[in-house]
This record gives structure tokens, C-alpha cells and sequence, in this order.
């Protein structure tokens, strides 16, 4: 209920969205992701990702998933000019599940094995052409 009422808020926002308000938006605490918390844009990027990837990489803001799967395109075109991104799976896995993989410090052994996971899955449910680039 609580993320309905957010979403028709910020459907009513992104009708008349000046740069004014849209500044001030990026302070404020009102894009929900994926640990429950509603966060603003300033910090690290939140991503608006496929299932595939949410709460893969610890610490990677994801959008709230039940938000994103019903967000009308308004306002997901409102949170893409806030600084949400917008990003497939090999845009996802290579800013931040192989830069997670391969950072100098040693993510604990669950978190590499399920990151590990994920993008093996991935990997393998892409095309082979589409693998070449990654």
C-alpha cells in the first residue's frame, strides 16, 4: 500500500517536474530499493536492473523490485532524470558485478559464491554472440 501511495505521488510530481522540484527531489529520501528503505539519489547509483540481479552484489542499491515491476513509465522516465539507472544485465555485470569480482578486497565467502552464481547464470543464458563483448 505504502509503495502505491509513493508511486501515485511521484506520478502526480512527474507531470509537472521543474528543474526546481527535480533538484530538490534529488535530496529527498523517496526512491524505494530492494532492503526496504527508501533512499535519494545522492550517494552511490541506484539501479533499476531485471530480476537476475537484485540483491546479487551486497551494497548495490537496486530498486524495490515489486515498485519497478509496476511503475508506469512516467515515472520510471521521473526517476531515470533523478540519477536511477536504467541498465540491462550486461551493462549491470559489467559496472558492478565484475568490478564486485575482481575489487582488491575479498568479499566474504557467501557473498562471492552467490555473486559467483549469478553470473554464471547470466553468462550462460546469453546468446553466444552476446557474450563476446563481456
Amino acid at each position: 500500500k505504502d509503495l502505491e501511495t509513493l508511486h501515485l505521488l511521484l506520478l502526480i510530481i512527474a507531470a509537472d517536474a521543474s528543474p526546481e522540484l527535480l533538484a530538490r527531489l534529488t535530496e529527498m529520501e523517496v526512491i524505494p530499493v530492494d532492503d526496504g528503505r527508501l533512499v535519494s539519489t545522492k550517494g552511490p547509483t541506484i539501479y533499476n536492473v531485471g530480476a537476475d540481479f537484485r540483491g546479487v552484489v551486497p551494497g548495490a542499491r537496486t530498486l524495490h523490485s515489486g515498485f519497478a515491476g509496476s511503475m508506469h513509465q512516467t515515472v520510471s522516465g521521473l526517476l531515470q532524470r533523478l540519477g536511477v539507472e536504467r541498465t540491462d544485465g550486461p551493462q549491470f555485470f559489467r559496472q558492478v558485478l565484475i568490478p564486485f569480482l575482481t575489487g582488491p578486497e575479498k568479499p566474504p565467502t557467501r557473498e562471492l559464491l552467490q555473486c559467483t552464481r549469478a553470473a554464471r547464470e547470466f553468462l550462460l543464458s546469453l546468446e553466444q554472440e552476446k557474450r563476446e563483448p563481456l
